[in-house]
């Protein structure tokens, strides 16, 4: 007895060639068994690697693609990229993060913490790294609008 399995693959994992089995039996029941492999349209591909090395790389245009990126640091607009590069994209999934230890704060915590530190902190941890002095002040200026915004409404 043998899992025919599903002749289209519902999952990354199943990125392999699709086949039949055949199976002949005569009438003294001597069986012969013939794989036979199956097109199955568009298949799956997993793709790792860095953003550089993923675009430097060969396009892929016929299979449905996952991208696994191994970059420490967020990649601004790295799904409308990768997607001219790879049409049938599905899923990014950030691999090289979380190298350093997260901190998770209590709820008294986050009441004594001003907004531009959470903001700092929060963009630390996303890029897995400290906070550059441009990127601080832009998120310095971000938190200041959205502080003038939320007077505005009140």
């Amino acid at each position: 007895m043998r899992y025919s399995g599903s002749p289209l693959p519902y999952s990354f994992s199943e990125d392999h060639q699709k086949s039949v089995v055949i199976v002949d039996m005569d009438k003294a029941g001597t069986t012969a068994v013939t794989k036979v492999p199956i097109g199955v349209g568009r298949g799956v591909r997993t793709l790792r690697g860095t953003f550089q090395e993923l675009m430097s790389g060969p396009q892929i245009t016929e299979p449905w693609v996952r991208v696994e990126l191994t970059d420490l640091a967020v990649i601004p607009d790295a799904h409308r990229s990768l997607r001219r590069h790879f049409p049938h994209l599905v899923e990014i999934a950030r691999v090289g993060r979380a190298q350093l230890p997260t901190v998770r704060l209590t709820a008294d915590q986050l009441k004594v913490r001003r907004p531009d530190e959470l903001a700092r902190d929060f963009w630390a941890e996303i890029n897995n790294s400290e906070t550059t002095d441009e990127v601080a002040s832009i998120l310095d200026a971000a938190v200041a609008e959205a502080g003038r915004y939320e007077e505005g409404a009140a």
